[in-house]
């Protein structure tokens, strides 16, 4: 199951990089860009804008997995109460009952 999923990450890798570069080719024209008042050198229409993409999708990934140890930090503090009660039940259990 792990090899038909790296082969499938390695497709649609490799169609990706295919379509960016038919993207590029197909748009040549050279923009100029300014970023925050700044001159960037000129560059052409489809690496700027397959570039802005490939950084959106980055940070998108990036804050995904600030969400996810968010989650990670829920569970692991949940498992330790959990644990905490199960130490607990068993000294309850093993406790005399008086009366």
């Amino acid at each position: 199951m792990a090899v038909i999923k790296k082969v499938l990450l390695l497709v649609l890798l490799l169609v990706g990089l295919i379509l960016g570069v038919w993207f590029s080719t197909e748009n040549a024209q050279v923009v100029d860009v300014l970023l925050l008042g700044f001159p960037m050198p000129p560059v052409s229409l489809g690496v700027l804008v397959c570039g802005v993409l490939l950084a959106g999708a980055i940070v998108g990934y990036l804050l995904s997995l600030l969400g996810g140890l968010k989650l990670k930090g829920d569970v692991l503090a949940l498992k330790r109460q959990l644990n905490r009660r199960d130490k607990e039940l068993e000294r309850l259990r093993k406790a005399p009952v008086k009366g």
